[in-house]
């Protein structure tokens, strides 16, 4: 995990959130500080040691970061380093970004990498996106009106109560891609992802990996790809999509639980702040807005809040494994949430088939 945290946020953080009114953000987001595991990254913008050592002894917010034995890296040009796209091409996958800029460079930033960037000024505003008061939130699959609306999961919209930005997704649904009577991917696929990724123009592409079966699907892959593709030039077209799709055969599926010794986790989704679950899969709809009634539910969680972080690292470490060692992949195969964990499985690669 990386946290990038300028001088301007912790000389504001209490200015701005430190009255009655502001408690429960103040709160929510100590906690969050608090459940950080140790051995981070932070990139800040002191001049000098000196200058972070000052800071440690007289900012409790900073004080508050260290007891996390973070490892810092000091940029004293940081204003300008997060404006260029290579910034983002290295370091973790899970960055968030607490600075002093105004709220409109923050909000344009945010649009042009995916990431959160956010001031000591409207911290109560966008902090409330991410789940902190409990590790994880649960819908129920149902269009019942006795069920209270904000329990229930019934339109993709509802993905929109905790709208966050987004640089990479990684859908593992083993039958997401069969688009076979009630399975379609018109009604499931194509609007989850439409809910998921925000329509702006970006300087750095929105990663996109799914791991489903081949066998499992009426179409190859490949016609699959190509219709996914001309889907998001038509609905995002600000938008580049990096799309990678990879068979999940039954070789494939027995050299991960060999690796992992476990049952492959698939029908989830993690993206660049959040993981979703739903134990039948994500082809809820028969038709657009026609939903499939189930006893399953859909759990979801911030994936940087306490134990959520040591979940998602196992997800992410599964579906890595799947990116190097799977024959039949359909795109670059490049996802940034995936890539520093593929470096484990280098040496066992086969060679795979890309189109």
């Amino acid at each position: 995990m990386e946290l990038v945290v300028d001088k301007g946020f912790l000389d504001g953080f209490f200015q701005f959130n430190s009255s009655a009114e502001k408690r429960a953000v103040y709160d929510s987001f100590i906690q969050f500080v608090k459940s950080i595991r140790r051995g981070l990254k932070v990139v800040c913008n002191f001049s000098d040691y000196s200058e972070l050592e000052f800071y440690l002894e007289s900012n409790a917010l900073l004080q508050a970061i260290e007891e996390r034995e973070p490892q810092y890296t000091l940029e004293a040009q940081l204003s300008g380093i997060v404006k260029g796209a290579s910034f983002y091409q290295q370091g973790s996958c899970f960055k968030m970004f607490f600075i002093g800029s105004d709220c409109n460079e923050c909000d344009q930033l945010e649009k042009q990498v995916g990431f959160s960037f956010i001031n000591a000024a409207e911290l109560e505003k966008k902090w409330s996106r991410f789940l902190t008061s409990k590790e994880i939130l649960r819908y129920q699959i149902t269009n019942n009106p006795e069920i209270a609306a904000d329990e229930r999961f019934d339109s993709w919209r509802k993905l929109r109560d905790y709208k966050h930005p987004i640089n990479a997704i990684v859908v593992a649904d083993r039958y997401i891609l069969c688009d076979k009577y009630e399975q379609k991917i018109q009604c499931n696929l194509k609007p989850l992802l439409l809910e998921l990724i925000p329509d702006r123009k970006t300087i750095i592409p929105v990663d996109l990996t799914i791991i489903a079966s081949q066998k499992d699907s009426k179409h190859s892959f490949e016609s699959i790809k190509t219709d996914l593709d001309t889907y998001f030039e038509e609905c995002i077209p600000s938008v580049q999509v990096n799309l990678t799709i990879i068979d999940f055969d039954d070789e494939l599926k027995a050299l991960i639980e060999n690796q992992h010794g476990t049952d492959f986790h698939d029908r989830r989704i993690v993206t660049t702040y959040y993981w979703y679950e739903i134990g039948k899969g994500f082809n809820l709809f028969k038709y657009r807005d026609q939903l499939k009634p189930s006893s399953s539910k859909l759990y979801m969680g911030f994936n940087l809040y306490s134990s959520n972080q040591d979940d998602v690292k196992l997800l992410l470490e599964e579906y890595a494994a799947c990116a190097s060692m799977a024959k039949n992949v359909f795109g670059s195969n490049k996802n940034r949430l995936l890539l520093p964990y593929q470096f484990m499985y280098q040496t066992t690669q086969p060679e795979a088939t890309v189109a």
